[in-house]
């Protein structure tokens, strides 16, 4: 039986090193999307119990202070919303070029897949044929 070849087996391990750096871009956005929404989730907590404190005991310009802390959370919150989505986009455009680089590296494993079923069919063939031939050859000769 012949070894089949597939021609196009440099471009199909292109695509497989293609698929594999747009998933590890992918983790990388997943990660990066992940660690805005923790920093953006601290500055949050730390927002809140800024609120919560009692000013009542505190004085004028130590309630200045708290005042002016809240408004610069309150910023820095708009700031890491903002970085939470961008980051959100980027991880939505990572996992659309995977899911891409996904289908054209399957494309060719199909077109792959589709060249060796025609192969074991012609080398089933020539089979056939040098067994029919041999078969052939063997009843001309016990006839004789």
């Amino acid at each position: 039986m012949a070894r089949f070849k597939f021609q196009l087996e440099p471009v199909l391990l292109q695509r497989s090193t293609k698929e594999e750096a747009a998933e590890q871009a992918l983790a990388l956005a997943c990660n990066e999307y992940n660690n805005r929404c923790e920093i953006l989730n601290y500055t949050k907590r730390r927002l809140e119990e800024a609120l919560i404190l009692d000013e009542e005991n505190i004085d004028v310009f130590e309630n200045m202070h708290l005042d002016l802390y809240r408004e610069f959370l309150s910023k820095k919150i708009i700031s890491q919303e903002k970085d939470v989505n961008d980051a959100a986009n980027a991880l939505e455009h990572s996992r659309q070029a995977a899911v891409q680089a996904r289908q054209e590296r399957q494309a060719i494993e199909k077109l792959k897949e589709k060249h060796l079923r025609i192969h074991k069919r012609e080398e089933e063939a020539k089979e056939q044929k040098l067994v029919d031939e041999l078969a052939l050859y063997s009843h001309f000769r016990s006839t004789e």
